[in-house]
């Protein structure tokens, strides 16, 4: 109840005239929005209805793309007390498979979908019942401006769990994050704190909504800080990349950011023509939220953009994890250094991420823990990454969460390994991906970024290496290509592959394979599935 007063305080205090949300249609053709009046009465609407329709049952899938019913949907079940969890929409095979081993695991009767969905969902037979769906109308824009606040009974949880938050996962068995209230409230004012945000400013977002960035970061967090949020469908941004940085310059963002590989596909496609005609200096907040953000990179977007007047040190990396709800760590500089620590040092020789920066109060929630001996580290030393601190979730649905116990209090193990040092967190990659040759740890990532050196046709986010069946010292290594046309010598390249990656990590690669973008499985946060494909690698036609 307290997260409903707080959304609803901050709609009933924007200025009468605030747009609070603006949905671009097709990237370049306008804009659909809706203003703080305008979302509260359609979603005290549509709480009344969603009430009725439960019959007493408190859970609820919303499967929807990109659209105004979404956001009426989300606030809808915040008013109501009604548990939610956000799905996309199924395109392929996987994507029905996942949603319906969501519908298992939760026990979810009831699904609010649009009316062009509901054949869908209503042909999904579960074990003795029969998915329940709830139509939404299609929203109605009209002038509300002399249109009374529309009152509400705001419902508590009969559970704590607002959102139930499904991570991509590499396997199609995906987990269920429970996510309280608490840990809503307490990860906004972390955010809005590291990244000042506030009424006035402007958020962009295309990233998916039913995933942690996207929802919480994209959604939630700037309607909690009353901002105007633009946002705009994955799929627009993925087929021209472009209009992200445009309507940065159009609508004047403030804050707007994405995965590592939107950064790097900026700087293949974003001409000199284009900088020239846009004005970032707005975008004050330009993160990179990742669990591994190359040391190259950050530094090639800053130099690149500048032309545009993009502040290089509004340009930061930064790390988070559905099970923290989103947000752990990484700010920019303010004030050219923070603590004495400036951008450059973000970037440090012997490592081959970017840093993002702590503050003091959120690195006491941050521990490095030795892999073997499950003791803290020293400033500098390698380990697990473990987290503690009140936006760190109860754990998941049905599954037992990882923590480890240090000095008497829990704390979460995150499966990444990395390292503090001058108060910057370094990622260096997943413990699950992690390769041990001969005493030495050597990560999928840092194969991928050195391949990359060799020819920038590659992608370096779209890889993976395992080891060959029945060969512990043996590897099979696999890349995309960027675009769709073919490399020239493309075996060639492949034996310099093998070679190079023997010589620079001490890996016998016995296949390398370029393939055609898009050939490896992915989730739906755009992380290539590597479990899946080292099992079943032979679908590719690679042996």
């Amino acid at each position: 109840m307290q997260l409903a007063k707080k959304l609803f305080g901050e709609l009933r205090s924007s200025p009468h005239d605030h747009i609070i949300y603006h949905l671009l249609r097709g990237g370049d053709n306008g804009y659909d929005a809706l203003s703080p009046k305008q979302l509260h009465n359609l979603s005290c609407d549509l709480s009344a209805t969603i009430l009725k329709a439960l019959s007493g049952e408190r859970i609820v899938l919303i499967a929807m793309n990109s659209s105004l019913e979404f956001i009426v949907a989300m606030t809808a079940c915040i008013y109501s007390g009604i548990t939610f969890i956000p799905v996309p929409l199924p395109k392929t095979k996987n994507d029905a498979t996942r949603i319906s081993r969501i519908i298992e695991d939760c026990s979810v009767c009831s699904v609010l979908c649009r009316e062009r969905e509901l054949n869908y969902f209503e042909n999904i037979e579960l074990p003795g019942n029969q998915l329940k769906c709830i139509a939404i109308e299609p929203v109605q824009l009209t002038d509300n401006a002399n249109e009374e606040w529309r009152p509400i009974q705001f419902q508590p949880h009969q559970s704590d769990t607002v959102v139930i938050q499904y991570t991509s996962g590499s396997t199609y068995h995906p987990k269920g994050v429970l996510i309280n209230e608490k840990n809503i409230l307490n990860n906004h004012q972390q955010v809005a704190q590291c990244w000042r945000l506030s009424q006035e400013k402007v958020v962009l977002s295309w990233l998916p909504h039913f995933h942690d960035m996207g929802l919480f970061g994209g959604l939630i967090y700037p309607l909690l800080s009353g901002m105007k949020t633009i946002k705009m469908s994955p799929e627009d941004f993925i087929k021209k990349p472009s209009r992200w940085l445009a309507a940065i310059d159009h609508f004047k963002v403030y804050c707007s950011g994405g995965p590592a590989f939107a950064f790097e596909i900026c700087l293949d496609v974003i001409t000199d023509k284009q900088l020239h005609q846009w004005d970032l200096s707005s975008w004050q907040v330009a993160f990179c939220g990742a669990d591994y953000v190359p040391a190259s990179l950050l530094p090639r977007f800053r130099t690149k953009m500048k032309v545009a007047g993009l502040n290089p040190e509004a340009v930061l990396a930064c790390y988070g994890l559905a099970e923290s709800t989103l947000f752990v760590g990484g700010q920019r500089c303010w004030n050219h250094t923070i603590d004495g620590v400036n951008a450059e040092e973000r970037i440090l020789p012997n490592f081959k991420s970017e840093g993002c920066y702590i503050d003091s109060k959120n690195l006491e929630n941050i521990k490095i823990v030795d892999l073997k001996t499950n003791r803290e580290v020293f400033e500098g030393n390698e380990g697990e990454v473990c987290i503690a601190g009140a936006s760190v979730t109860r754990g998941y649905r049905n599954v037992k969460i990882d923590s480890i116990l240090l000095n008497g209090q829990s704390w979460l193990k995150t499966g990444d390994i990395g390292c503090i040092r001058k108060q910057c967190l370094f990622i260096t990659g997943r413990i699950k991906d992690m390769i041990v040759i001969h005493g030495k740890n050597i990560f999928p990532n840092d194969i991928a970024l050195s391949v990359f050196q060799l020819n920038e046709n590659l992608n370096p986010h779209a890889s993976a290496v395992f080891r060959e069946k029945n060969s512990p010292n043996r590897f099979i290594f696999l890349i995309e290509r960027k675009n769709r046309q073919n490399i020239e010598l493309e075996k060639e390249l492949a034996e310099v592959i093998k070679t190079h990656i023997q010589q620079q990590f001490g890996i016998t690669i016995t296949q390398a394979h370029i393939l055609k973008r898009g050939a490896l499985p992915k989730t739906s946060s755009g992380k290539v599935r590597r479990s899946d494909i080292e099992r079943n690698h032979q679908f590719m036609g690679i042996i």
